[in-house]
């Protein structure tokens, strides 16, 4: 945000702000999350979440938690095809290219690089990694480092789009995930994302039950925490 009010240009302003969310994560782990290692899995979510809590009351106190609207990159005005509207962009389409190409490169980094095979081992088997020579400890940084890189890179398409920049307009996104990490296993990239789609079906029956006045079945003054966070979000 200080390098916006500063008049840097955009692209400059995703190169620092990926820069620093890797450092960022790098000391996280090294800090918050290495002296958990061991212990129940259920705590560093915990941490986590409570540190997210801190960094975005910290940053609602240096920049307040007025929403900032972000000049994007490419137009948002939606294409028209005979007349009708189509509802794709150029924003869009840079948004659907940009997440393909990142889960490429990260799908390339894990299967076809050494880097990518001592950061699999380490994650799955530490013990038997260190035996084999492999710096366990530094492979779990550089999976930080790279994963805080990635969450920045989608935290800066979110905040180009139209929700605007402010410090807690992630907190739903990271509800959504987490939910469907827990319902759909936490070790199980293809059960997550079925209950990530869940949870989203789920998000949006209850959107038109509120929007229509109608009572969810089996509800009675509420629909529950869904209602709260009624309003769509991105997929990925």
């Amino acid at each position: 945000m200080t390098e916006i009010d500063r008049g840097v240009g955009y692209w400059w302003c995703v190169i620092i702000s990926v820069m620093v969310g890797m450092a960022l994560g790098g000391v996280t782990e090294r800090v918050l999350i290495r002296p958990l290692y061991g212990k129940p899995e259920i705590n560093p979510i915990v941490v986590m979440v409570g540190f997210l809590g801190f960094l975005e009351a910290l940053a609602a106190a240096i920049w307040t938690s007025t929403t900032r609207n972000i000049a994007e990159p490419f137009s948002q005005i939606y294409f028209k095809s005979n007349g009708h509207l189509v509802f794709l962009s150029s924003f869009v389409i840079f948004q659907i290219v940009l997440a393909i190409v990142i889960m490429l490169s990260v799908a390339a980094l894990f299967r076809f690089t050494k880097l990518g095979l001592q950061l699999r081992a380490s994650a799955l088997a530490p013990e038997v990694s260190r035996l084999l020579g492999v710096r366990v400890s530094r492979m779990l940084t550089i999976g930080w480092i790279l994963s805080a890189g990635v969450g920045a890179i989608a935290a800066v398409i979110i905040a180009s789009g139209n929700f605007g920049l402010f410090p807690t307009n992630h907190g739903r996104h990271l509800r959504g995930e987490f939910i469907a990490a827990a319902v759909g296993g936490l070790e199980s990239p293809l059960g997550a994302g079925r209950g990530r789609t869940h949870h989203r079906s789920r998000r949006a029956v209850h959107s038109g039950l509120l929007v229509t006045g109608r009572r969810a079945p089996g509800r009675d003054h509420h629909l529950g925490d869904c209602a709260h966070d009624s309003t769509p979000g991105p997929l990925y």
